[in-house]
């Protein structure tokens, strides 16, 4: 039987159960089943036949397995593309492949490279007609033909697709099945990339056995502490990891037994498995299988196993053949050595793939007829690998006979590195060698440069991370002035000597914030690793990113706040002038007393004089359904949601309007606040529970009242303990920002977890208190560094953009939206390299497109933009997990020449954006906090300008106990009262790709007006992205 063959027989057995359980989706075998029968129906109809090649660009989830089970089904065989590649690596698979088709999702779609296949949106195919599409397609396959095509490295430059076959897969199924039979209430994690061959094993091995896949994300799988918990929560029994990860997991968690006592059976494989490690992971969980399989995507995976004994071997094996394989080690002249000796290690039997795709030399030179085999059609596969054979017969692995290495179980040819390096113009030789022990092997790369190598280090580095993978970006670069030479003049890799980067001109304690900081930085910004020479704003950084980076650092226990790295933003600098002093004894949030008045931040004193005689207590208000998987317990989340009213005083703020027209606000008791609500749907179908959640959000909004309380309400409807259940999330805007959200929801996830799982709530170090940062605000109105804007903020002045209707009054319920998007691969040319060619961020140049569109259409040469900022980091307190609006805004005159060129208008911005004061952050406190009023009642520009960054919701909810979901809150419609904001550009990269969301008044301005200057804007960022992708920019 094919493997889909298996997995409908497996369907068939158990429809009811669950199959998978993924961010995106739960779906039951015979859900996943009719979902991929009705999918390769779809393929079928667009022209996919038995042996084609399809792509898959999907994100791990019940989405892609659905995708792989459609593709097998019609025939085909499946191509992994890693939406985590950069474009051009998948651009050169795509063409090498010759792959006609890829499936994806719209969401990611925009990430593919233009015309380079025919892109099928999972989520955008036409719906089912009938039952008959959704039965199995009973096509016919033999299990020779070929389910995947899996990219390795290739010493040419160019990868090679490995073809692999159904019938290897399924011995190495059968073999698992038989040695280790799993057992009933099992759960098997789902974890690896589809671009590693183990991934084979991990989707279907369990799936066609009746055992649901618990599938977790990349960003999880990145966090060690976060990972442990998920895992345990899911009660995961089977994982398989390389030995780096397995490390890692020791490294955070050294009771890895205790802490996952149902995750019973560990498989390692990949890398080599040190004696050392076994060693800790023994001790660690005693009474955990640990396996340590090897073999390659050439041989289906693995094909030799050995289980790590109580007392671990100063070598650890690799084993002994699985059944139907067969292990020959063979010298130069394909002979059999004697026990003890080290040569290659050659495999045959049914686990072999049918060879390289379109490649039929390399195929020849691997796959090589069996010797020992009068059978002609008998082949063995040259592993590369070198191995001896031990007095137990099992065999141990000695390394390499060419020169390819394992990096995090990736396996490498640093030839393909040096053939993309050396085609920079900046390089004119190079060489790849690897560092350091082999379960924690790194790349480096010496060069020699064609010109002077400051600062070209990392520009090249760069340059490569745009078309390799992260695992094969060298993480140490060494310039030379040549090359070292043997007598006869080839490369003398033996002289390659990897220096030891010495620490003397920083202080002794730099060294660890070094280490921490750099992993901080290389998970809040996405990047594989970074250097101590690096800039946090060149690798993509922004205002909000560094709040993500500041958080972090607190958790690690190192006082950071943005400005610190705003002006120091080079990583071995930053870790030099930081303090010794933890941060805890900066965070000390401040009492607050209950009822004692807090002091109106600018932006809430910004409401007040707006809409405080006119907007209902109800509007302003952000409302979110999060998705709770079962079985959801009420009390647990009662206890989650209470742990936060206790933890955040905001989230417990009234409001009054005192008798001369002013308003104050302050906080209740812990004890006075009850926000949360249980409501029973159990008895509801899914309709009508949308229905009750939406008519029970609007009756709840309606009824906030600012005097009384409470402002934050959470709202759980109870579907019992088999359905997903649901959470509505409401906060008025008074009283929490977007970063607000953002910590509201990793710590009511957090919370929620530890809770359900009978562990004491226990949530990141708190920062400084609302009323504090509130204080000080008001007090900076009258600071030297404050009062001396005021001449700049008094001379601000240019004409708005023009209306298409001036004379009229605009009305919030006149409000309108039009969207743009720019995709993945340009949004990443602009994040990476724009800093390096224009010598600006990417709000920067979001900024300068805005400015030249307006200036283009209206013939102005001077527009007013409301630049909105976090503030967050307009006082040195660090209050980067405090909850409360903290953002404001302040007026930019932007001047620029409508037909510069894309630098010069950049230029023009940034030299603006540089002349304004202590960079915008006086101007609220000047215009709404100071008594003395300097600035008047000066009104709020009519264009507005508000950059998100990057991060959803969703990437907060790291346990994957709660999901955002897009389901009707409730809302209720703007009040019809004015509104001095005309048009507001919200920016932010959502899915990998920026999204452009332009908010018109339709009282004063025509869709056709702002859809031109949308236009014009998207075509602006497409021509500062493409000189930029071919690698060009201005010295």
């Amino acid at each position: 039987m094919t493997i889909h063959e298996l997995f409908e027989h497996q369907a068939a057995l158990s429809p009811g159960r669950v199959a998978v359980s993924a961010p995106d989706a739960t779906v039951t075998f015979e859900e996943l089943n009719r979902r991929a029968n009705v999918l390769a129906r779809h393929l079928r109809a667009t022209g996919v036949a038995p042996g084609s090649v399809v792509g898959a660009f999907l994100l791990r989830g019940a989405a892609m397995v659905e995708a792989l089970l459609a593709i097998l089904k019609v025939g085909a065989a499946y191509l992994p593309l890693d939406p985590g590649y950069p474009p051009e690596r998948v651009r050169l698979m795509l063409e090498h492949s010759g792959c006609p088709w890829v499936v994806t999702r719209q969401a990611l779609q925009h990430g593919l490279p233009r015309g380079s296949a025919r892109v099928i949106c999972i989520d955008a195919r036409p719906p089912s007609e009938g039952p008959a599409l959704e039965e199995n397609l009973g096509l016919a396959l033999p299990v020779d033909a070929p389910a995947y095509v899996i990219y390795t490295s290739g010493s040419t430059g160019v990868p090679k697709g490995v073809v692999a076959p159904h019938r290897g897969a399924r011995s190495r199924f059968e073999w698992m099945w038989q040695a280790y039979p799993f057992a009933e209430g099992e759960v098997s994690a789902q974890k690896t990339s589809l671009s590693f061959v183990d991934s084979v094993w991990e989707i279907f091995g369990p799936l066609c056995r009746g055992v649901p896949l618990h599938v977790f994300d990349e960003a999880m799988v990145r966090d060690p502490s976060a990972f442990i918990s998920a895992l345990a929560a899911a009660r995961v029994s089977r994982i398989v990891l390389v030995p780096t990860h397995l490390r890692m997991l020791l490294d955070a968690e050294p009771r890895l037994g205790d802490a996952l006592p149902d995750l019973r059976l560990w498989t390692v494989s990949g890398e080599h498995l040190p004696s050392e490690l076994a060693s800790r992971f023994v001790a660690s969980a005693a009474s955990a299988t640990l396996l340590n399989l090897y073999g390659s995507s050439e041989v289906a995976g693995d094909v030799t196993w050995h289980e790590v004994a109580r007392r671990v071997p100063d070598v650890v094996p690799i084993g002994r053949p699985i059944p139907r394989t067969s292990i020959h080690i063979l010298d130069d002249a394909l002979r059999p050595v004697a026990p003890g000796e080290i040569a290659e290690l050659h495999v045959g039997g049914e686990s072999l793939a049918l060879g390289y795709h379109r490649a039929p030399r390399e195929t020849a030179a691997r796959f090589i007829p069996d010797p020992s085999s009068s059978d002609a059609g008998r082949r063995l596969f040259k592993t590369g690998d070198l191995v001896r054979r031990l007095p137990s017969g099992e065999l141990a692995y000695q390394g390499r006979s060419d020169h390819q290495v394992k990096i995090r179980g990736h396996r490498v040819d640093p030839r393909e590195i040096e053939a993309q390096l050396s085609a920079h113009p900046l390089v004119r030789e190079c060489a790849v060698v690897t560092d350091g022990p082999e379960d924690d092997r790194r790349l480096v790369a010496f060069w020699v440069p064609r010109q002077d190598a400051e600062g070209a280090a990392a520009a090249i580095r760069r340059s490569l991370a745009g078309q390799l993978p992260a695992f094969m970006v060298p993480s140490q670069w060494v310039a030379l002035s040549a090359l070292p030479l043997t007598p006869n003049g080839k490369l003398d890799r033996q002289a390659l000597i990897v220096p030891v980067v010495e620490a003397v001109e920083r202080p002794a304690h730099a060294d660890a914030k070094l280490s921490a900081l750099s992993e901080i930085w290389a998970r809040v910004l996405r990047v594989e690793a970074v250097l101590p020479h690096d800039d946090f704003f060149d690798l993509g950084g922004d205002s909000l990113l560094a709040l993500k980076v500041c958080a972090q650092a607190r958790e690690r226990g190192i006082a950071l706040t943005p400005r610190t790295l705003s002006a120091h933003p080079v990583l071995d600098e930053l870790a030099a002038v930081l303090s010794d002093e933890p941060s805890t004894s900066l965070g000390l949030a401040r009492a607050t007393v209950a009822g004692e008045d807090i002091p109106l931040t600018p932006s809430q004193s910004w409401y007040f004089e707006l809409f405080g005689d006119f907007a209902p207590q109800h509007t302003w208000i952000e409302s979110t359904i999060l998705e709770v998987a079962p079985p959801a317990r009420a009390e647990v989340i009662e206890r989650a949601v209470h742990r936060l009213i206790e933890r955040h005083e905001m989230l417990r703020a009234r409001f009054a309007r005192r008798p001369d027209g002013t308003w104050r606000q302050w906080v209740a008791e812990p004890t006075d606040c009850d926000p949360f609500l249980r409501v029973d749907v159990a008895a509801l179908s899914d309709a009508e529970r949308r229905e009750e959640v939406e008519r029970f959000g609007f009756r709840i909004q309606e009824r906030l009242d600012l005097a009384r309380g409470p402002l934050f309400r959470v709202v759980f409807f109870d579907a019992g303990p088999r359905r997903p259940g649901r959470v509505l999330v409401l906060t008025h805007h008074l009283i929490s920002d977007g970063q607000s959200l953002d910590v509201l929801f990793e710590e009511l996830d957090l919370a929620y977890e530890q809770a359900l799982t009978g562990r004491p709530v226990a949530l990141p170090p708190t920062t400084e208190s609302f009323r504090h940062w509130a204080q000080q605000r008001a007090e900076a109105a009258r600071s030297p560094r404050t009062q001396s804007g005021i001449g700049h903020w008094q001379s601000c002045l240019a004409p708005p953009a023009p209306l298409d209707r001036p004379g009229r009054t605009p009305h919030l319920t006149s409000n309108r939206t039009v969207v743009g998007h720019l995709d993945e691969a340009t949004t990443n040319t602009l994040l990476q390299r724009a800093k390096q060619a224009y010598g600006a961020r990417m709000h920067e140049v979001l900024l300068a497109g805005l400015a030249r569109a307006v200036a283009r259409r209206s013939g102005q040469s001077a527009v007013l933009v409301a630049m909105v900022t976090h503030g967050r980091d307009a006082l040195e307190l660090d209050v980067s997990r405090t909850i409360g609006w903290f953002s404001e805004f302040y007026p930019l005159r932007l001047a620029i020449g409508a037909d510069d060129p894309p630098h010069r208008v950049i230029a023009e911005v940034r030299a603006q954006l540089d002349a304004v004061p202590d960079r915008g952050h006086g101007y609220a406190p000047l215009r709404f906090t100071d008594p003395a009023r300097p600035l008047g009642v000066a009104p709020m520009p009519s264009l507005v300008f508000n950059y998100g960054g990057e991060g959803r919701l969703d990437d907060r909810l790291r346990h994957r106990r709660l999901r955002v979901v897009d389901e009707p809150t409730g809302s209720h419609d703007p009040p019809s009262v004015p509104t001095p904001m005309h048009w507001t550009l919200f920016a932010a990269i959502e899915g990998g790709g920026l999204r452009l969301t332009w908010v018109y008044n339709a009282d004063v301005l025509d869709e056709a007006t702002v859809r031109g200057h949308l236009d014009d804007l998207v075509a602006w960022l497409l021509g500062c992205a493409e000189p930029l992708a071919v690698g060009a920019c201005r010295a």
